[in-house]
């Protein structure tokens, strides 16, 4: 699958405009945000295509992301001067930010955080295309040492392929997208992308759900191994668990060690473990962004 054929999986409706300069799509860029930001409605300006796009400048955006503000270069080609972008809102950053924060604690406790390094949403070079990650770690120990390259790797690939990806997405619009995506980064990647976690955001109801995307054997393509989904509501089904009017299906999330660091002894056990108190947590802080939960007291 090229980067580029991923637009074929972007919501309907998804804004494509015409480069003009820099400035021009930093402001549309802040024109995106907020549409996408102040209402359930306008979901597919998640995503932003342009088109005419000097390969100068995206370069440039993949070295300087921070030029993007609130968006990734979710996908580029200098080839045909295309780049997607897509929009980091205020409830999305939530998600992530906590993820994130969840999956450093783990791995602290088990003491490999120090062996990766955090890419943030670097974007990822491979021949005349690009691609960006919400969220990306690596082995600390593959940077500039040949001995921990793969024998098939390509040596033109870039150095910094991660081991774990992280996309965050509304539930209403990205599935689609970001499920190409995941299968993107880990068949382009010659076995460096262990994981991709994907995050979806139900944005008009309290419900998060969690994907774990790997090769799995015999075949070659990658798929979904897992699902976790939260919701906040009476009536509950069965097979799932509660508390708190909270629903939890498909918990713990398991993602094995070795496809985040391999040929790492760990002393923590040999998957990174989310119960079902790590996806609620997460899932509180969510609906609390989207004012779905209120924040309780702490006993004293």
């Amino acid at each position: 699958m090229s980067v580029f054929s991923l637009h074929e999986y972007l919501p309907a409706n998804t804004p494509e405009e015409t480069y003009i300069s820099l400035p021009a799509l930093q402001a549309s860029i802040s024109t995106h945000y907020a549409r996408v930001t102040k209402t359930t409605r306008n979901l597919q300006d998640e995503f932003i295509i342009f088109t005419s796009v000097p390969s100068s400048i995206i370069t440039t955006l993949s070295t300087s992301p921070h030029i993007l503000q609130d968006a990734v270069l979710w996908a580029s080609n200098t080839a045909s001067s295309r780049i997607i972008l897509k929009l980091q809102s205020p409830l999305l950053g939530v998600a992530k930010t906590v993820f994130v924060a969840s999956l450093k604690a783990k791995l602290d406790k088990m003491g490999v955080l120090s062996d990766l390094v955090s890419l943030g949403a670097k974007s990822i070079k491979t021949g005349a295309s690009g691609k960006a990650p919400d969220a990306a770690f690596r082995p600390r120990d593959k940077s500039g040492s040949s001995e921990t390259a793969r024998p098939d790797r390509d040596a033109d690939m870039d150095p910094d392929w991660p081991s774990i990806i992280l996309e965050v997405g509304f539930l209403e619009t990205g599935p689609p997208a970001l499920r190409a995506s995941a299968r993107w980064w880990l068949e382009n990647s010659s076995g460096e992308v262990g994981v991709v976690v994907l995050l979806f955001v139900h944005a008009a109801q309290p419900r998060v759900c969690v994907e774990t995307w790997e090769f799995r054997p015999p075949g070659p393509l990658a798929c979904k191994v897992q699902e976790v989904i939260v919701e906040k509501r009476e009536n509950g089904r069965t097979g799932e668990k509660r508390e708190k009017g909270v629903a939890v299906i498909g918990a713990p999330m398991k993602i094995p060690v070795q496809k985040v660091l391999p040929k790492k002894a760990v002393n923590g056990g040999e998957n990174i473990v989310f119960d079902e108190e790590d996806v609620r947590s997460l899932a509180r802080d969510v609906w609390i962004q989207q004012g779905y939960w209120e924040i309780e007291a702490k006993e004293t």
